[in-house]
């Protein structure tokens, strides 16, 4: 019994350390205060040219993007000539995008990408994951949780 009390002891330090955890962050543009609120992006058309093909507009049907109003393969019951993802909504500032995407496949949901511009050029610099198709651009800032940085498309 002696020896099963110090293994009780780490084992609830132990869950106690696991249940705190750090807030979750946010994806959000950076606005100086005052300065007007996201502008709405609801065509691929309406995104730089860069950021289009970052999220692979033009490629092969499977591997590209479907616009906003077109079909894609929104469950597993896969059709190859259709995108595995959908634009969904896009919301910007001058040096910022916060660009909604559908994912289909196995597990639908709605990945939220930022991009932020350098000089010329436009980076994907975060991720997140949105609880529902946002309708809205204020529907892009609310509730959007960051992942964990992964590899641009």
């Amino acid at each position: 019994m002696r020896i099963a009390f110090p293994f009780s002891v780490a084992g609830a330090m132990m869950s106690v350390t696991l249940c705190v955890a750090a807030e979750p962050e946010i994806l959000a543009c950076k606005r100086e205060s005052g300065s007007p609120m996201l502008g709405a992006i609801r065509s691929l058309a309406g995104l730089p040219e860069p950021v289009q093909h970052m999220l692979g507009h033009g490629r092969a049907p499977f591997r590209s993007i479907a616009d906003r109003t077109e079909e894609f393969n929104a469950t597993d019951v896969v059709v190859n000539e259709l995108p595995m993802r959908r634009f969904a909504l896009a919301g910007r500032t001058a040096n910022c995008l916060l660009v909604a995407v559908e994912q289909g496949g196995y597990a639908y949901w709605i990945e939220l990408l930022k991009f932020e511009r350098y000089g010329e050029s436009w980076r994907q610099t975060q991720r997140g994951m949105l609880p529902r198709l946002p309708q809205r651009i204020s529907d892009l800032e609310q509730g959007a949780i960051a992942l964990p940085p992964e590899t641009p498309y």
